[in-house]
């Protein structure tokens, strides 16, 4: 049977310093290891779910970016594509100055079928103002942007408009085709109501958008009439137009006439009534490009609000992360120093064990 040694005060008084110094060591080398002071509930359960609560949020912030980055995008080439087009309509308004200023009707008609396909330009770069699927140029799209970490909670919605007409190229005369073509409709009322249908039924029906929430009826040839509050009015009165745009809430309407002399509604280039009916597509054109400007300048302001809003989250995530650090990280500083003491502390303790271990060696050398 093994009796229990029993150890001199000296020797069991340093033991367990050295104990509790390898505790004490393991711990600064973890925290110098991670950088952190709290790497667990246990070592600090206040600080430790605070600052998971913390990284959680800046998280879910930070998964948000990446979908303003590419609103910023989407923005970026419905703008693009609206610079793109006001040029062909500066263009198009060139061409029909000329012919104003030309008394050759075969040198207005060429004109006439340059105009056309300007229009046709013109609707190609909208269908082409597209990123990633979306498009704010056609179809009254709307971008949703999300900028809260729970869904819904923050959001911008970028309304887009709708600017359609013939995507092919004109025919062998020069002129669009009627089943590329649509048709204004204005009825003489109160209400001033107005707005755009198709001319031809296979080309699709037109959202309730597209009429402010109107109902609609055909009126023979595919033109379609809005029927509704303002259906009482009398007199309707339809022209053929190539371009068209309208916005969301169906308070812009606006369509510009093709050139040509074979389509119900096509303006004449080389006609006698040239000048008055010029005129008119000059109006038009220039209605056109004024709602141009105004969506350009709606969507300038959505961009500007959604990259201000880019930069406020960027600051928030690191406000958060700064935040979640201050309550976990360890001061690397002070663990070094820690570290320093720890070792000086144990080879002190190791030294005085064998100073203590001596003394009992020289006791046993008197008895012997």
């Amino acid at each position: 049977m093994m009796t229990n040694i029993s150890l001199n005060s000296g020797i069991r008084s340093n033991l367990l310093q050295l104990q509790r110094s390898s505790t004490s060591f393991q711990t600064t080398t973890e925290r110098l290891a991670s950088g952190k002071k709290v790497n667990s509930a246990i070592d600090n359960p206040s600080n430790f779910f605070a600052a998971v609560g913390l990284s959680d949020r800046a998280e879910a912030l930070n998964s948000r970016l990446d979908g303003i980055g590419q609103a910023v995008q989407t923005v970026k080439a419905a703008d693009n594509g609206i610079s793109t087009i006001r040029s062909f309509v500066s263009a198009m308004k060139g061409a029909v100055n000329n012919a104003l200023g030309n008394t050759d009707e075969n040198a207005r008609a060429d004109l006439g079928r340059q105009f056309n396909e300007l229009l046709v330009q013109v609707a190609q770069t909208a269908k082409d103002s597209s990123y990633r699927g979306g498009n704010l140029l056609q179809g009254n799209e709307t971008n949703t942007v999300q900028f809260g970490e729970s869904f819904d909670s923050s959001k911008l919605d970028v309304l887009g408009f709708d600017l359609g007409g013939p995507t092919s190229e004109v025919d062998a005369d020069g002129e669009i085709s009627a089943a590329a073509q649509s048709a204004v409709v204005e009825r003489a009322s109160t209400a001033g109501v107005s707005a755009i249908g198709y001319a031809d039924s296979t080309i699709g029906t037109p959202s309730s958008a597209f009429f402010g929430g109107e109902a609609f009826t055909a009126i023979g040839a595919g033109v379609r009439e809005i029927v509704g509050t303002a259906s009482a009015a009398a007199g309707t009165q339809a022209t053929a137009v190539a371009l068209y745009m309208a916005n969301q809430t169906g308070d812009a309407a606006i369509g510009i006439q093709g050139a040509g002399t074979n389509q119900v509604g096509s303006i004449d280039w080389g006609g006698a009534s040239y000048k008055d009916d010029l005129a008119a597509v000059i109006q038009q054109i220039e209605a056109f490009d004024s709602e141009l400007k105004t969506q350009a300048s709606s969507l300038s302001q959505n961009l500007a609000s959604i990259t201000i809003r880019e930069e406020f989250s960027n600051n928030v995530i690191n406000t958060l992360n700064e935040g979640a650090d201050k309550l976990t990280l360890a001061d690397l500083n002070e663990e070094g120093a820690n570290l320093l003491a720890l070792q000086t502390s144990t080879q002190l303790a190791t030294q005085s064990i064998s100073l203590a271990s001596q003394q009992s060696q020289g006791v046993l050398q008197l008895l012997g």
